[in-house]
C-alpha cells in the first residue's frame, strides 16, 4: 500500500544530500539504528521514487534523519 498522498513526494533526496550521504550511508545508518532497510529499497529512496513506500520504511526514514514525519515530504512541484 502507498502511504503517500497525491501531489506529495518524499524528500530522501534533499535530505541525504543535505548530509552529504548516499543510499550507501543510508543503509548501515538504518542498521546502527536497528532497523531492517534493504539495500534496493535505499536505492529507490535515494533516486526519488516513492512508489510502495511502507509506513515501517517512514519509520526508518524517521529516526536515521531524526526528522518529524511531515519533514520527510513536501508538495510535488512537477504537478
Amino acid at each position: 500500500m502507498n502511504v503517500m498522498a497525491p501531489g506529495t513526494r518524499l524528500r530522501v533526496p534533499e535530505l541525504l544530500r543535505g548530509r552529504g550521504w548516499k543510499a550507501m550511508d543510508l543503509f548501515p545508518e538504518a542498521v546502527k539504528r536497528g532497523h531492517t532497510l534493504g539495500l534496493k529499497t535505499a536505492y529507490r529512496l535515494e533516486r526519488g521514487e516513492s512508489k510502495g513506500v511502507e509506513l515501517s520504511t517512514l519509520d526508518i526514514l524517521k529516526d536515521v534523519f531524526g526528522v518529524p514525519l511531515e519533514d520527510l515530504f513536501s508538495e510535488d512541484e512537477s504537478r
